[in-house]
C-alpha cells in the first residue's frame, strides 16, 4: 500500500465530504467540529490496495476523489468485481460496526483522497454517548439499509429470472418427453 502518512482533518472539510452524501447530510457544523478529530486526511497512489478480504477491519473510508474498486477473490484466485465507489462513496464501514475480518479488497484505480476514521476512536466516542458520533453511526445505518434493501432487490431479480428460466426448461423438457412417448 502507497499511502501518505496522514493529516489531520478541519471541520470545514468534514461537513463538505459528509454534506455530499446523502444520509451523511444529516451531521450539522458542531457535528462535523466533534468528529474531524476522529478523522485522517489520507491519499493512496494509483493501484494500491488499502485493504485485503480477511484483513483486521480497523477503519472506514470517505472517498474525496478517484476511484477505488471493491473485490471479493474466488477459491480459484478470480477478481470478482462488486462495485467501482467514486467521490463521495464509502467503504469499509462493516469494519465499524463488526469485530470481523474484511468481506473484501478495496484496490485505488487512480490516485485517491480518503477520509479514514478509525474503529477504535469510533467505539470510544460511541460509548462515551457523544451525540455527533451516534449521529453518524444512525447515518451509516441509513446507508447499510439502503445497500441491503437494493441487494434484497437485486437477489429477487435474480431469483425470478433463474426460476423463469428453470421453469421453461422444465415445460420443453415435459413437450419433449410427451412427443416422444407418443410417437
Amino acid at each position: 500500500m502507497t499511502a501518505s502518512s496522514g493529516s489531520p482533518v478541519t471541520p470545514a472539510l468534514c461537513r463538505r465530504v459528509f454534506g455530499a452524501v446523502p444520509h451523511f447530510s444529516i451531521l450539522s457544523e458542531p457535528d462535523c467540529s466533534a468528529l474531524a478529530p476522529m478523522l485522517v486526511l489520507r491519499q493512496f497512489a494509483a493501484g494500491s490496495t488499502l485493504f485485503y478480504e480477511d484483513d483486521e477491519s480497523d477503519a472506514a473510508y470517505f472517498l474525496l476523489s478517484g476511484s477505488v474498486e471493491i473485490f471479493k477473490s474466488s477459491a480459484d484466485s478470480k477478481k470478482l468485481p462488486l462495485l467501482v465507489l467514486r467521490e463521495g462513496g464509502l467503504f469499509g464501514e462493516m469494519g465499524l460496526l463488526l469485530d470481523e475480518p474484511r468481506t473484501a479488497t478495496a484496490r485505488s484505480l487512480d490516485t485517491v483522497q480518503v477520509l479514514s476514521l478509525g474503529r477504535a476512536a469510533f467505539e470510544g466516542s460511541v460509548e462515551r454517548g457523544d451525540q455527533a458520533t451516534l449521529r453518524l453511526a444512525l447515518a451509516f445505518s441509513r446507508l447499510l439499509a439502503q445497500r441491503l434493501s437494493a441487494t434484497d432487490a437485486k437477489l429477487f431479480d435474480l431469483f425470478q429470472h433463474d426460476i423463469g428460466d428453470a421453469l421453461h426448461e422444465q415445460m420443453q423438457l415435459q413437450t419433449r418427453l410427451l412427443v416422444d412417448w407418443t410417437v
